[in-house]
């Protein structure tokens, strides 16, 4: 699923897209051929950002300390030398440039992190079935802590694990406990986020989380007790603006009845799910929410794609205020 790189194109400000988990996503990617993580920042810790120096904890002859020593005294001597000696189009001018970028903005990171202090014990303690889906939701918490130091309007999280194909009532029991579950790492972070100071809005109310998988399941479960990929997935919005219930059929009734070679697809192995509403018309009114009329610039095909019923997602949100998702 993509379109979180492209929204932040389209965005006042052009901000950036912060992708919390251990690899970078599709979603968080821009459009722009050759630049497509320009404005991306992988946060795969964010108490962990700066460039890598000398560590007093380590001793002094480690490994990492002579390597940041090395490191930092030889662009501390070449910063100056080589703009000299060198013509501006030469290629290695950006590895210079680079390590000014990162150096910088990891150190206002950190600056920020020693202001807020340490994590709170909630946090701390938080031990989840997935260890980076734990680590997310410190990330989460540490982000709403500084959105204007990374100019973030968009955010990206991941959770791995659901192509179970066997034994998905205690596979997919544990994710969905993880993600959804009382002691689970979104009801013990969201607490949390809602404690953090504010100025004019609440940071819990101005977050809009979107869950999807990034592929189908068909109806019926396989000998080994999981399902096979399908066409027809699900869509969960959760937020203070969300209009919380069930848009469309939820278990439509002819999944229970005869086709017209009298198969019943509840019963019958390969039997897909049929997707009757279009992801893009959900993110379309998501985009909407996050800054008006941005839906037609990220998802323009939004408009013609399927959707159950007419006007079935016109009361999904409530758009009347500005939002970060």
């Amino acid at each position: 699923m993509d379109g979180g790189g492209r929204l932040a194109e389209q965005l006042d400000g052009q901000p950036n897209v912060v992708e919390l988990g251990q690899s970078v996503s599709v979603f968080s990617k821009g459009s722009i051929p050759g630049a497509r993580l320009d404005k991306m920042i992988h946060a795969e810790d964010m108490r962990d950002m700066a460039l890598s120096g000398v560590d007093p904890e380590s001793p002094v002859g480690s490994q990492r300390n002579v390597l940041a020593r090395a490191l930092n005294a030889w662009y501390e001597a070449r910063r100056i030398e080589v703009p000299q000696e060198r013509p501006p189009n030469w290629p290695y001018h950006a590895f210079f440039k680079h390590h000014e970028v990162l150096q910088n903005f990891g150190l206002s990171v950190q600056q920020r992190i020693e202001q807020c202090g340490e994590l709170p014990t909630e946090l701390q303690d938080l031990v989840l079935n997935n260890e980076d889906f734990t680590q997310q939701c410190k990330n989460l918490y540490d982000a709403c802590q500084m959105p204007d130091v990374l100019n973030m309007r968009v955010m990206s999280m991941s959770y791995a694990g659901w192509d179970s194909h066997k034994n998905e009532y205690t596979e997919l029991g544990d994710n969905l406990n993880d993600l959804f579950g009382a002691t689970g790492g979104l009801a013990t972070t969201l607490p949390q986020i809602g404690n953090i100071p504010y100025l004019e809005r609440p940071v819990r109310d101005q977050l809009l989380f979107y869950f999807a998988s990034d592929f189908g399941r068909q109806l019926t479960a396989n000998g080994s007790a999981g399902t096979d990929h399908g066409r027809g997935t699900y869509s969960l919005l959760m937020g203070n603006d969300v209009r919380g219930g069930v848009y469309g059929e939820m278990f439509p009734e002819q999944e229970s009845k005869p086709d017209a070679e009298e198969r019943i697809p509840l019963k019958t192995p390969g039997a897909d799910i049929e997707g009757k509403t279009s992801t893009e018309r959900i993110l379309a009114r998501a985009c909407d929410w996050t800054q008006t009329g941005t839906s037609a610039l990220v998802f323009p095909d939004a408009v013609t794609s399927d959707i159950e019923t007419p006007g079935m997602l016109n009361d999904l949100l409530n758009i009347t205020q500005v939002g970060t998702q």
